[in-house]
């Protein structure tokens, strides 16, 4: 090999292991890697965070109808998200906070005390208690006079217990009131049923007729008597079988 053939390959080995590494070099550290590693990370706050903040600086300036307004919106426009329990339990403690103040709301009425009157009987006419509307009109005891204006609260409020989210919820004719965390649940056992039958025998019937139990006459009527049997089976349980027997008395059939 000559000195200029020696050359050649020395420049072509620098040209490829050069081109080699340079293309390592940009793949493994591209060029703007520095300059997108001082950039600042943003993180994604969800917006109901920002609400959140919002109701809760809103709750301890006493501003709690401002309040209320965020943490609805905030529920109804974002139902999902990182703090909708927060969102609900703090909806709920407003809630109880403007149930038992002075401040009218949708859910008191106001009542002008008559002569005769008592808090019992006003409880009573307007879907109240006497205590809850002590406390609403601070009242220190059940003496009331006539012409007196009182906020009575209507309590006509319904339970459910959400038990996936550890939640006792209390609502009333406007949807979601308030919830509270549950300690502890002790459910009762499944009811079993009453009366259980089994079917000792089987008879085929054909117009009122009673049939032999042979192959043919088994197969005419067994579609003709299966919803049928269906019924009887349920009747014979007087209504309180259970649907796993009611099932499994067709099957038989």
């Amino acid at each position: 090999m000559s000195f200029w053939q020696k050359c050649v390959v020395v420049l072509l080995a620098i040209a490829i292991f050069g081109g080699a590494g340079y293309f390592a070099h940009v793949a493994f550290r591209p060029v703007e890697l520095a300059r997108l590693q001082s950039i600042p990370w943003v993180k994604y706050v969800h917006p109901n965070v920002k609400r959140l903040k919002q109701a809760q600086d809103s709750v301890r300036e006493g501003k709690l109808n401002e309040a209320r307004e965020i943490l609805v919106k905030a529920l109804v426009l974002e139902p999902k998200s990182p703090v909708t329990r927060e969102l609900r339990d703090l909806l709920g403690n407003v809630d109880t906070q403007i149930f038992f103040s002075k401040e009218p709301s949708p859910r008191k009425t106001e009542y002008i005390v008559n002569q005769g009157d008592a808090l019992s009987s006003i409880a009573r006419k307007l879907d109240s208690s006497a205590e809850a509307i002590m406390r609403v009109n601070n009242l220190d005891s059940t003496l009331i006079r006539p012409g007196e204006k009182l906020l009575v609260p209507r309590l006509d409020f319904a339970i459910t217990i959400d038990l996936p989210n550890n939640r006792l919820v209390v609502h009333d004719n406007r949807g979601f009131f308030t919830q509270y965390p549950i300690v502890s649940a002790q459910l009762p056992p499944t009811r079993r049923s009453e009366i259980e039958t089994k079917v000792a025998t089987k008879s085929f019937w054909q117009n009122g007729k009673a049939l032999q139990a042979d192959h043919g006459n088994a197969e005419r009527s067994h579609a003709a008597n299966r919803s049928r049997a269906c019924w009887l089976c349920a009747l014979w349980g007087r209504g309180r079988a259970t649907g796993e027997h009611f099932r499994n008395c067709c099957h038989d059939r």
